[in-house]
């Protein structure tokens, strides 16, 4: 490592040229810079040596709510014939973990589903890091001299600097001074940094809500003193579980059940009007899809019945606007998009 001085404030404006000014092709870029600030940052005593397992594992557990929970869309990359193809972190981990709705997070699945995880670390290792890494100290396809974050080994005979494979084996060796850097301005380089991914991702998800607080990888926590409110509400309108119409046993808190329409991965607010009651059998079922198009049509037909009755609910659709009704089917509409599946309801359930 180098032993000159080490200067904070030049450290800062290259930092934030990469990220501002520097290639933005592809969402790994957005991904690594976030390990490297968590890293430096979270871990008791960091090591200024990591291993690309190290780094594979740190993307997994940032992208698993991105792609399994909250389905957001990333770059796509292209085939050798010029078709285009998902992003290699999409494939690898819904390769291993390919069913529609993962409730828990990925501590819970890391205990639960030890093969299938080191699988995806092996395939994120193999294949995710080649380009990244020596790319990411780069601003306007300009390699910085005395790279002053990390070092790192490319393969031998890549003569070419636009054409290099990362050595995979050497991993990454971080400039210890720069550890020190990430600790006193993490705050303002971790907001840049979820900013600008927020900006890179939103051409690949129109529409979607509260992109950055899904990236920032944290569970979004659901307000359980306005649930039990808005369920408390709703029980004095709603005799009928929503899907199947059976009538609601109120009494029984169990068998009643409040309902998020479009998912709540989705929408990651609670909201009155995406509230519905139903059946214990029908919630269980549906989870976190989304039912046919046929209910989106209902819900908003009962929004218009029920608004006078409930100025919950009338303050919240003011705030969609005149034309609420349009708004919660591109909701829809987006959510579908962006890989939430329907499910046929009722379920048929004996």
């Amino acid at each position: 490592m180098t032993t000159q001085r080490y200067n904070p404030e030049w450290s800062e404006r290259q930092f934030r040229a990469m990220i501002i000014h520097g290639t933005k092709s592809s969402t790994y870029k957005f991904a690594f810079a976030k390990f490297l600030l968590d890293y430096c940052e979270k871990s008791t005593t960091p090591s200024v040596h990591v291993k690309i397992s190290t780094i594979s594992e740190y993307f997994i557990q940032i992208f698993w709510p991105q792609i399994l929970q909250t389905k957001l869309a990333h770059t796509p990359t292209y085939t050798k014939k010029g078709g285009l193809k998902q992003l290699e972190i999409v494939d690898i981990i819904k390769n291993e973990f390919p069913e529609v709705y993962y409730p828990h997070s990925y501590k819970y699945y890391k205990t639960h589903e030890k093969i299938k995880i080191q699988k995806c670390i092996d395939e994120i290792t193999n294949r995710c890091f080649n380009d990244v890494i020596w790319r990411f100290q780069k601003i306007n396809n300009r390699e910085l001299t005395r790279p002053p974050f990390f070092k790192y080994k490319v393969k031998p005979k890549w003569t070419n600097p636009n054409k290099k494979k990362t050595d995979l084996t050497f991993g990454i060796h971080l400039n210890p001074k720069f550890i020190n850097f990430v600790r006193r301005r993490y705050i303002s380089l971790n907001d840049l940094v979820i900013l600008e991914w927020a900006k890179f991702l939103e051409k690949y998800n129109h529409g979607v809500p509260l992109i950055i607080q899904k990236l920032n990888g944290e569970k979004i926590k659901r307000n359980t003193s306005y649930a039990n409110k808005a369920k408390t509400i709703l029980g004095k309108h709603c005799k009928k579980c929503f899907y199947c119409n059976k009538t609601l046993d109120h009494t029984k808190k169990d068998k009643t059940q409040l309902e998020h329409v479009i998912p709540f991965n989705y929408i990651t607010e609670d909201n009155i009007w995406n509230y519905r009651l139903s059946c214990q059998k029908c919630n269980c079922y549906k989870l976190g899809a989304l039912p046919q198009k046929l209910f989106i049509s209902k819900l908003i037909k009962k929004l218009k019945d029920e608004r006078k009755k409930i100025p919950m609910l009338d303050n919240e659709l003011n705030q969609l606007g005149k034309d609420f009704g349009n708004v919660i089917m591109n909701h829809y509409v987006n959510a579908k998009k962006v890989g939430y599946m329907p499910k046929k309801m009722p379920p048929k359930i004996p």
